[in-house]
């Protein structure tokens, strides 16, 4: 006698359980559609009574799910997340989903002489697989609930007064032999006086001013979009631009992180400054100018201004300003980004 496999929901998601005392087994539907759910479970009983499928078959084995999980992946994820993702999962061993233990796969996030960010993207990857065979076998793995290493936020470097004057004058001097390279001396204005990322720097137009402050939009890191005060460096190649798009002509980033990168070199500066420097920059000088914390959030368009305490130690202050001053106030103590 077979018992009629019964159709059950965890978390949103269809399984389908079979029992054939004293087996139990529960198979993921793989959807979270209540028609698509039926159609699927409908089929596999229907092929489970007339003995065209069988869920007793042998334990899928580790190497299996990786393969599953990848092929998953590389339809929903960019090239270079999956070559990573690729490169942690190889380390997992072919065996049995009983073998694969808590110590084996912490064990396996540990290894090497790393660092604590590197040991918490590991933990990060496997959670995501073990999530993975989660949906199949509907049993939750010990090792979800290992907590990642405390990662302690890293100082950002700045430039000083002096880096950034000698960057424009070698950008200046580019320009003079190269009428075409104004874009990137634009982009470089830009960057130091909005404190926006290469892409935003790339896209702003005078049509985002509004009220005597530019809009920054939304990005793929950020949900919704923030205001800046337009700085007088701003308020410069506002007038200097010919057309809408403040840059001039629509240009790539990497063309701008690599003319950006020819100049560090040029400069003698550390691999580690990119173009991204420019918005800590901004950031550190707002904040040694005695900017309060709070006006600095929202003018880098963070989420929380615990993301912005990592400038606090460039505050002048001992006794850190967090409070909300008039815009006239600010704009006013702003003297470095001029």
């Amino acid at each position: 006698m077979k018992y009629i496999p019964s159709l059950y929901w965890v978390k949103g998601r269809a399984y389908l359980r079979f029992y054939d005392p004293p087996r139990r087994k529960s198979i993921s539907l793989r959807t979270r559609s209540t028609e698509e759910a039926s159609f699927k479970a409908k089929r596999l009983i229907d092929d489970y009574i007339a003995g065209r499928y069988s869920p007793w078959n042998k334990e899928i084995s580790c190497s299996e799910y990786v393969d599953q999980f990848l092929m998953l992946k590389k339809k929903a994820t960019k090239e270079k997340t999956y070559r990573a993702l690729v490169g942690e999962l190889q380390h997992i061993p072919d065996v049995a989903l009983d073998d694969l233990t808590h110590a084996l796969l912490r064990d396996l996030a540990y290894r090497g002489n790393v660092s604590n960010q590197t040991i918490k993207h590991r933990i990060t990857k496997l959670k995501g697989f073990l999530r993975f065979i989660e949906m199949d076998t509907n049993k939750r793995h010990p090792f979800m609930n290992e907590k990642a290493p405390k990662v302690h936020a890293k100082v950002p470097r700045y430039l000083s007064e002096d880096q950034f004057q000698d960057l424009m004058d070698l950008v200046n001097k580019k320009v003079l032999k190269r009428r075409e390279y104004e874009w990137i001396r634009r982009a470089i204005q830009i960057g130091i006086s909005t404190g926006a990322r290469a892409t935003t720097c790339l896209s702003l137009r005078k049509s985002d001013i509004q009220n005597g402050m530019i809009f920054i939009p939304k990005s793929a890191t950020k949900t919704k979009g923030y205001l800046v005060p337009l700085f007088p460096l701003m308020q410069q190649v506002i007038k200097k631009a010919d057309t809408d798009l403040l840059i001039g002509v629509p240009r790539r980033t990497d063309l701008l992180s690599h003319h950006f990168s020819l100049c560090r070199d040029e400069l003698g500066w550390p691999k580690s400054y990119t173009f991204h420097v420019l918005r800590h920059t901004f950031a550190s000088w707002l904040v040694m100018d005695n900017v309060p914390l709070y006006t600095v959030s929202k003018w880098l368009g963070h989420s929380s201004i615990k993301v912005t305490e990592r400038y606090a130690h460039l505050a002048p202050d001992t006794n850190i300003d967090l409070g909300v001053q008039s815009q006239e106030k600010r704009t006013k103590r702003t003297k470095r980004i001029s």
